[in-house]
């Protein structure tokens, strides 16, 4: 654009050099917009010492006959040194043909401060800039509407939106809204902006990477492991297009490092999840069970009622022992001999056996470790159990008390050959319940199963 500016006071003449006129005004960006209106900005500076208050005059002039179109006018008043833009717009006779020129001053408004033989401003003019005067190209720019990973990487669709502005003629076309949808790296649109008067201009938008497939897991992990053994935790993960973050196992929840070798502590089924990420953020996850095999062992061991002396060893009184390992469902009854086997026992390192027999004593044996075939007790030196905590109204309460033999006391001198007799009352096996019987709960009388054990 082109500006005009002048002034018409002789400084010399006037007043004293070392002060200057009220007001300096200058015109810019004079457009004729989009065929609607023209603008321009007025530029008014107070140089005086003191506040002043003027009228600003801004005036649309046709260039070819020096006709006045449209006059604006205001009132400001500025402080000494301020500066300030007024935004005029015209739209008197839209739409505009032909060339223009605007012509702005400021004049004296009622009270004025100034003494009036100082020339209050200068003129200043500028022609208005057309469509043929358009030769500036739009200003565009464009962006992604949502931002990649901390790796640079999208993995879903990526939307580019474009803005222009163009100050003149104004913007006429303009790229849309553009999806890229299929993957790849360093992918790149292009952007086009044209405004009213043909000029043009473009913006590539580079860098773009997408990748929305997930990491391929190949894994060759065995079915089954022995128990005690080490398991190497390795796969392979694979990706074509961003490449792999991170590949990582997780072993009945705990994180390893893939490549990781774990020694197996545990028997039974345990869950693997194989992990892979990409850098652009896909996950895959592939999960396995393995079941761990682990060996089983025995468990055995001797027992005999307290009362009887090795030489006394009767085979009646002897069996019937049940020997259970708690929580496990394994259970054993000692033979003849006093002797019980319980086998397929994984190792464990805190086992608990209960030995129980009807009016007896429960006996526990506690902390019982197997990581190999375990003998509890040797036929010479067996587990000794203790006769006299009767079952009473089907229960029996732990304790060798008065009540245990007022119960037995109920059968005393009874016999085999009597209808009423009780083979399991007679603790000795000698076909009679009678004194003997008596004296055996006395052996262990006031005892409960928690001084045995």
């Amino acid at each position: 654009e082109e500006v005009i500016t002048g002034n018409n006071w002789d400084y010399e003449t006037l007043f004293d050099p070392s002060k200057k006129i009220p007001f300096e005004v200058s015109v810019t960006n004079a457009v004729y917009k989009e065929n609607k209106y023209i603008t321009a900005d007025v530029n008014i500076k107070n140089v005086y010492a003191d506040a002043v208050e003027g009228l600003v005059t801004t005036e649309l002039y046709n260039k070819e006959n020096q006709q006045l179109i449209e006059k604006k006018q205001q009132v400001i008043t500025l402080n000494a040194g301020e500066n300030r833009v007024i935004t005029e717009q015209f739209t008197k006779d839209v739409p505009y043909v032909g060339a223009y020129f605007i012509k702005t001053y400021m004049e004296r408004s009622e009270g004025s401060n100034v003494p009036a033989e100082i020339e209050f401003s200068n003129t200043a003019t500028a022609y208005v800039k057309t469509l043929a005067d358009d030769k500036t190209p739009p200003v565009i720019s464009g962006a992604a509407t949502s931002v990649p990973n901390k790796n640079g990487w999208y993995n879903s669709d990526v939307t580019i939106h474009f803005d222009a502005k163009d100050d003149i003629s104004g913007v006429d076309i303009l790229t849309p809204d553009t999806t890229i949808t299929q993957e790849g790296e360093e992918m790149e649109v292009t952007g086009v902006a044209l405004d009213k008067a043909g000029n043009m201009a473009t913006i590539d938008i580079t860098g773009i990477n997408i990748d929305k497939t997930k990491p391929v897991i190949i894994q060759s992990l065995p079915d089954t492991q022995s128990f005690g053994s080490s398991i190497t935790l390795a796969f392979e993960a694979q990706d074509q297009l961003s490449g792999i973050e991170s590949a990582y196992v997780l072993l009945d929840g705990a994180k390893y490092e893939n490549g990781s070798s774990v020694k197996l502590s545990k028997f039974g089924d345990i869950n693997v999840e194989l992990i892979a990420e990409d850098k652009a953020g896909n996950v895959t996850s592939v999960s396995k069970i393995i079941k761990v095999i682990a060996p089983q062992f025995k468990v055995s061991g001797y027992v005999i009622p307290s009362f009887l002396a090795s030489s006394q060893r009767s085979s009646k009184l002897m069996s019937g022992f049940k020997v259970e390992i708690v929580g496990t469902g394994l259970t054993a009854i000692s033979d003849e001999n006093g002797y019980f086997e319980i086998k397929n026992v994984h190792p464990d390192e805190n086992y608990t056996l209960q030995i129980t027999k009807k009016h007896y004593l429960l006996r526990e044996i506690k902390n019982v470790e197997v990581g190999r075939d375990v003998q509890i007790s040797a036929q010479s030196s067996p587990i000794e159990m203790w006769a006299g905590d009767m079952e009473v109204n089907g229960t029996q309460d732990g304790v060798i008390k008065m009540e245990d033999v007022m119960e037995m006391a109920k059968l005393f001198n009874t016999c085999d050959k009597e209808p009423v007799f009780k083979p399991d009352y007679d603790f000795n096996g000698d076909a009679r319940i009678n004194l003997l019987d008596i004296v055996i709960i006395a052996i262990h009388f006031g005892r409960s199963c928690y001084d045995e054990n």
